[in-house]
């Protein structure tokens, strides 16, 4: 809205239908949220296991690199429902085509609900 006050200056003339076209524009990008929301709730998910890879850290070592791609990293945040860290893996509950992009990165094991062994 700042930016429309500072558009008009002290003009009034023009400024109620700009406001109002402000209005309607971001109602039309939060109707827009809701459905892309709503169609992500609706995505079925499916309940897996992920071993996490061995850290074999050197205490202090600087420069070490990442053990995971971020993109994984980023999968185990979100997905998240359980750690089992004394057994090193962690339990996701996550839609279809996130659970076809981890067998495809190839470097974590999935292993499904129902205990078969969807890669590693």
């Amino acid at each position: 809205m700042a930016v429309v006050y500072g558009a008009f200056g002290s003009r009034r003339r023009g400024r109620g239908e700009a406001l109002d076209a402000l209005d309607r524009l971001v109602d039309d990008w939060n109707a827009q949220a809701r459905a892309l929301a709503a169609q992500h709730a609706a995505v079925p998910r499916r309940s897996v296991t992920v071993d996490l890879p061995p850290l074999d850290r050197a205490h202090g070592r600087e420069g070490e690199e990442d053990r995971l791609p971020r993109w994984e990293a980023g999968v185990l945040a979100v997905y998240q429902v359980a750690a089992h860290w004394s057994a090193g893996s962690v339990d996701l509950l996550v839609p279809g085509p996130v659970v076809d992009q981890l067998l495809r990165s190839g470097s974590l094991a999935v292993e499904a609900e129902d205990g078969d062994c969807l890669g590693s």
